[in-house]
C-alpha cells in the first residue's frame, strides 16, 4: 500500500467523522464578551454546523479563515456568523405531481446526422449494436440516411399477469431483466388506497404512492457484481382486511465491462491511499442514502456537459501497472477546463465540498433517494442548500482530485447505489409507459 502524507492522514480522519451528517450530540456554544463561539464535536462536519446554526460552508468558511472545509478537528472553536448575515433556509418548490405521469411516452428518438453511424448511436447511449438494430427492425446497418429517425429503446415496462392478491390489480416492472450496475422501477396497482413496503436483493424498497393512493411506485439500484440468477421480490401491504404478503421472482444477469489502465502523476499516488478511498466513500454513501418521498425529476434527464465520452461505467481499472482491483463508478465525459457542467434534472445542493480524490464535487438530491454527482471540477457555482433546476450550469469541468486530464465524472446513485447514469439519458423512470404483455 502507499504512504500516505501526514495532511493526507488528517485529511482521512476528518472524512471518518464528517459521516455524521447530522450529529447526534447537541451544540456546545462558548459565549465571550464580543461574540459566540461552537467548540466543533465529534462527528461534527461544516456542513451540519452550518446548517444547525442557519448558514452555509461559504460564509463560516469566510468568518474564520478555513480554506479547506474538511479540515476542522475535534475542540476546535468556530465563530459564528451573527443573525444579520445569516440565510433562510432554502425555498424549495412542490415536488413533481402527482407520483407518476399518466400519459403514456412515446419514446425517446434520434435522428441521424452527417457522418452518423449505427455504432457510433448505440455507443452513445451506452446500447449494444444488436439493441438498436433489433429495436428499429433494420436490416442493413450500414443503409442508414441522414434525419432517419432512429428510437431508442429505453425502459420497456413489463406488466406480469398473475393471480395477485387483493388489493393488488398489477404488477410493472422494468426493465423486463434486470442487469448489475442498472436501475429497476417497481410499480403496483391496488384497488383501494394501502400502503406498501418491500424489499429486493435484501435492501429495502421504499414505495411512494400517487395522490389516490392507488399507485406505489418504488426505485431500485442492482449492484455491481450482483451475481446473475434469480432473486425474490418481496412486497407486505398494509390494509383494511388485514395485511397481505406475497413474493415474486425476479431474474438478474451478468453485464459486460472494459478495462483500463492509467498513469497517475507522482504527486496524485497518494489518492490511490485506500483509508483515503473509503473515506470518501463512505461520505458519499451516507449521504446518497436519504430519502425524500417525492420528486424533482421529470421524464429522462439531461446530459451533464458536452465531450466525447472516454470511460464508462463498470470499467475495471489499473493504476500505474498494479491489479485491475478498482471499478470505475461513472462515466466521463472529456472536454477543456472550464467547459460548462450542467445540472441533468432539478434538484438540490446537498454537497459542495473539495475532496482528496474526486477534487472539487458537487451532489445534488432530486428526490426519491436520487442522487447525481459531479467530480473534478475547476470551479463550482452551486452552494449547499441552493435548488437548481435542468439545465443550470453548476460548475466548470476541470483536472482536481486524482485526474490525468480535465473531464467530467458523472455519477448517479438509487438509494446509496451507484448506478450506470447513462441509462437515466433514454429511460423515463417517471412514467407508467405501455405495458408489454
Amino acid at each position: 500500500m502507499i504512504s500516505s502524507s501526514p495532511k493526507s492522514d488528517l485529511r482521512i480522519l476528518l472524512l471518518f467523522l464528517a459521516l455524521a451528517i447530522w450529529p447526534a450530540l447537541p451544540a456546545q456554544l462558548q459565549d465571550t464578551a464580543t461574540e459566540e463561539l461552537y467548540i466543533v464535536q465529534r462527528g461534527d462536519t461544516l456542513l451540519s454546523i452550518a446548517r444547525r446554526h442557519n448558514s452555509t460552508i461559504q460564509i463560516f468558511s469566510e468568518l474564520n479563515n478555513i480554506d479547506n472545509p474538511s479540515l476542522i478537528y475535534v475542540g476546535q472553536q468556530l465563530r459564528i456568523p451573527r443573525v444579520e448575515i445569516q440565510v433562510a433556509p432554502p425555498s424549495l418548490p412542490d415536488f413533481v405531481t402527482p407520483l407518476l405521469n399518466e400519459a403514456n411516452h412515446a419514446g425517446l428518438v434520434r435522428r441521424v446526422a452527417q457522418g452518423d453511424t449505427l455504432s457510433q448511436i448505440a455507443e452513445e447511449y451506452d446500447l449494444s449494436l444488436q439493441e438498436l438494430i433489433a429495436e428499429n427492425e433494420i436490416e442493413d446497418a450500414s443503409l442508414l440516411h441522414v434525419g432517419q429517425v432512429i428510437r431508442i429503446p429505453g425502459l420497456q415496462p413489463l406488466g406480469i399477469d398473475a393471480p395477485w392478491p387483493e388489493p393488488v390489480i398489477t404488477l410493472q416492472v422494468g426493465p423486463p431483466v434486470f442487469r448489475e450496475g442498472e436501475s429497476a422501477r417497481i410499480i403496483l396497482q391496488s384497488s383501494r388506497p394501502v400502503q406498501v413496503r418491500g424489499s429486493f436483493l435484501e435492501r429495502a424498497l421504499v414505495f411512494v404512492a400517487d395522490q389516490t393512493s392507488l399507485w406505489h411506485v418504488a426505485l431500485a439500484g442492482i449492484p455491481l457484481n450482483t451475481e446473475a440468477g434469480f432473486y425474490t421480490l418481496d412486497i407486505d401491504i398494509e390494509d383494511v382486511d388485514g395485511p397481505v404478503s406475497f413474493r415474486w421472482p425476479l431474474e438478474v444477469q451478468d453485464a459486460e465491462f472494459g478495462r483500463e489502465a492509467i498513469m497517475l502523476p507522482e504527486d496524485d499516488l497518494d489518492t490511490l491511499d485506500r483509508d483515503t478511498e473509503n473515506a470518501e466513500l463512505a461520505l458519499l454513501q451516507h449521504i446518497t442514502s436519504g430519502f425524500r418521498p417525492g420528486r424533482w425529476f421529470d421524464g429522462v434527464m439531461l446530459r451533464p456537459s458536452v465531450g466525447k465520452i472516454v470511460s464508462r461505467f463498470g470499467t475495471l481499472r489499473s493504476y500505474n501497472r498494479g491489479p485491475y482491483d478498482r471499478i470505475h463508478g461513472g462515466v466521463d465525459f472529456a472536454a477543456p477546463t472550464g467547459t460548462d457542467v450542467r445540472a441533468v434534472a432539478d434538484g438540490l445542493v446537498v454537497l459542495a465540498l473539495d475532496l482528496n480524490v474526486r477534487g472539487q464535487s458537487i451532489v445534488l438530491d432530486h428526490g426519491m433517494g436520487v442522487y447525481t454527482g459531479y467530480w473534478h471540477l475547476s470551479e463550482m457555482y452551486a452552494d449547499v442548500g441552493e435548488f437548481v433546476t435542468a439545465g443550470t450550469v453548476i460548475g466548470a469541468m476541470g483536472n482536481t482530485g486524482r485526474s490525468t486530464g480535465s473531464h467530467l465524472h458523472w455519477e448517479l446513485w438509487v438509494n446509496g447505489t451507484v448506478v450506470n447514469p447513462l441509462q437515466w439519458l433514454y429511460s423515463d423512470f417517471t412514467g407508467l409507459g405501455a405495458i408489454q404483455e
